[in-house]
């Protein structure tokens, strides 16, 4: 809410200064011409997530960003995302009326900023990510869900339980890697939801990642649903450095299942994400039956 009254401010004074005729024409140029740069720049971020989602996912779009929008107030983040869009459309509807009243040439773009930024945040909510990180909610897998997420060029989501990290102001902090990760974790508001998530996003993403390296209830689980849903082929499942697989281990029953596991270090993985979303792209452009392959 601080950023929401540092910009009702922002828009106050803009009009007070148009209005009364405080400031320089040449100011007014730099202000419009900034915001207008910002709200390009924010189209322009939606407009690429949403081709390549497109182009990812064909005619199943609409069906799965459907399970997304119903899946969403389930999920931990929900309320600060919705607050996030109500704010930013009163902010934009604000600015329409100062336009319309007093014609403050100024709020026509920030109108169409504050419209961009609630279009950004309603597409992350509803387009599905690129993958999906399963795996223990410690901090070393924290930070690896935030390296996967600074290095994918699209939405890589995760079910890691963040609240013990967003104490304080770090919620608010563009600086914090957990405020990215807030923005695209899919950890439910309550437990009891988790499962039916959980199996939903197996199914509409084209890639998983596993963490075999946690030998945790949940991950046994996750590996669990992954082989009864016959998704192994676009799982890739993170090994230890000795390159074995602790949860694969213990939940697998035969050598089969271990034969046809795809295993991946985690330096292999940093290293190729952007590309394996890629490839897995590429895949699924060819093959509309969500029969994709990770190797």
């Amino acid at each position: 809410m601080t950023m929401a009254a540092f910009w009702l401010a922002g828009v106050g004074i803009l009009s007070w200064m148009e209005v009364t005729g405080v400031g320089s024409s040449s100011f007014f140029f730099w202000v419009r011409s900034t915001i207008s740069l910002l709200a390009t720049l924010s189209l322009g971020h939606s407009t690429v997530k949403l081709g390549w989602a497109v182009w990812n996912f064909g005619s199943m779009l609409p069906i799965f960003s459907k399970k997304m929008l119903l899946m969403f107030p389930k999920m931990a983040r929900a309320r600060s995302e919705t607050a996030k869009i109500v704010v930013h459309v009163g902010l934009a509807s604000i600015a329409a009326m100062l336009y319309a009243t007093f014609s403050v040439l100024s709020m026509v773009p920030l109108f169409f900023y504050f419209l961009s930024v609630a279009l950004v945040i309603f597409l992350r909510i509803i387009l599905p990510p690129a993958a999906i990180y399963l795996a223990s909610s410690t901090d070393d897998r924290l930070k690896l869900l935030f390296a996967l997420q600074m290095r994918a060029f699209v939405g890589v989501t995760g079910l890691l339980d963040l609240s013990e990290s967003l104490d304080g102001d770090v919620q608010s902090s563009l600086k914090n890697p957990i405020f990215l990760m807030m923005l695209y974790d899919s950890r439910t508001r309550e437990d009891s939801d988790w499962t039916e998530v959980v199996e939903q996003m197996m199914d509409i993403v084209p890639l998983i990642f596993l963490d075999t390296r946690d030998t945790t209830p949940g991950v046994l689980c996750e590996v669990k649903k992954i082989f009864e849903r016959d998704i192994t082929a676009k799982t890739g499942f993170i090994c230890d450095e000795q390159g074995t697989c602790p949860a694969l281990n213990i939940a697998a029953t035969t050598e089969r299942v271990l034969d046809s596991s795809i295993k991946i270090s985690q330096q292999r993985l940093l290293t190729d994400i952007r590309g394996l979303v890629w490839k897995a792209r590429l895949q699924n452009d060819g093959n509309r039956n969500d029969k994709r392959t990770l190797g």
